[in-house]
């Protein structure tokens, strides 16, 4: 993943665990105000809350701890991840310039930054500038930047 989408992770986080303090403490009223549980709405609704927040947290987690930051590819003459590529639809004649990067990349900057999994991005992994089949036309890699 590139800086920019750590540091958006890892707001991410930290809002997260805001707001599941403050849902905890939502716990806790409804609990002092109701304290039958199997019929106290408020304190279920919160428990939920908290146990998706909490999912999330570890989700974010785990996608920091597995992940390394990419840094852009120069001069190479093969597509990698963090290689920005033109390529064009020849069907079409539309050109695109994309940076191959992860997931949770692509997600910032749709249009923009392609997932690597992606069907496109898994035609263009370790190709050169060249033809290429994708969804029953043809592409052309014009440029590895």
């Amino acid at each position: 993943m590139t800086t920019r989408t750590k540091q958006r992770l890892d707001s991410d986080l930290i809002r997260l665990k805001n707001r599941l303090s403050e849902v905890l403490l939502e716990m806790g009223d409804a609990a002092k105000n109701n304290p039958d549980l199997r019929e106290n709405f408020a304190y279920m609704e919160s428990e939920r809350d908290s146990e998706y927040i909490k999912g999330r947290i570890m989700e974010i987690r785990e996608k920091i701890a597995f992940s390394k930051i990419i840094n852009p590819v120069l001069g190479t003459k093969k597509i990698k991840i963090g290689s920005k590529v033109t390529i064009k639809f020849l069907k079409t004649g539309e050109k695109v310039t994309y940076t191959i990067l992860g997931e949770e990349d692509a997600l910032t900057k749709p249009g923009e930054w392609l997932n690597y999994k992606s069907r496109l991005g898994q035609v263009l992994l370790d190709r050169l500038e060249e033809e290429l089949e994708f969804n029953d036309s043809k592409i052309k890699v014009l440029k590895i930047h």
